[in-house]
């Protein structure tokens, strides 16, 4: 072996072991997958909004809550064929209708909501970057009253409508949105039918 041969190897290799580290430097990261659990916490904290908006009537902070090309569709009740909202414009204008429906004032004349919705039972799947629940809900109507802690109240609070939710998610640029929410309320004169025991069931408690 030649000494010009020698030297010219031993320049290649301080040349490759200068570029190793800046090669593995270079080398994207992987960047771990959500959990279930906090995929889970985003989405509940996303229905949470959801409700606020929705309950105080503020329809640019509910429309966030949506991809560009999410809807609203309401179906069930007196609704003999469901209505869609479709993208941001569209549920402005969903929040406007339900505030004459409910008979409300403007949201910032609203130091309460006089309509609250709640939710329970949700049921989560998640696929990837998309995921769908359903989950009921239920709302409570306040009456016109000054203060219900210390003085009587001739309007108190009232059961108003129940329903169940079917939502649908997507996540764009890191952050879980609205992609369709489904509003089904159950017919307010739907009467269930009286439970009759079975051929030989005791009755006795």
């Amino acid at each position: 072996m030649t000494k010009h041969f020698s030297r010219r190897l031993a320049i290649f290799a301080v040349a490759g072991a200068l570029a190793a580290p800046q090669a593995f430097a270079a080398a994207p990261r992987a960047v771990p997958s959500e959990s279930y659990a906090d995929t889970r916490a985003h989405v509940e904290n996303l229905i949470s909004q959801y409700l606020w908006a929705f309950d105080t009537q503020d329809d640019e902070a509910l429309a966030s809550l949506f991809a560009p090309d999410g809807e609203v569709v309401m179906k069930g009740a007196d609704i003999p064929t469901p209505m869609v909202f479709h993208g941001h414009e569209k549920i402005r204008s969903f929040v406007d209708m339900m505030r004459k429906r409910t008979k409300m004032p403007p949201h910032a004349e609203l130091q309460f909501s006089p309509n609250i919705h709640l939710t329970a039972n949700l049921v989560l799947t998640v696929d990837g970057n998309r995921a769908s629940s359903k989950i009921y809900w239920f709302t409570v109507r306040r009456g016109n009253n000054v203060d219900q802690i210390t003085l009587p109240n001739p309007n108190p609070s009232f059961f108003a409508s129940l329903g169940r939710y079917e939502q649908e998610y997507v996540k764009q640029n890191g952050k879980w949105m609205f992609k369709r929410v489904t509003i089904a309320e159950m017919n307010r004169d739907t009467v269930a039918p009286p439970v009759t025991a079975a051929p030989g069931a005791s009755t006795q408690p």
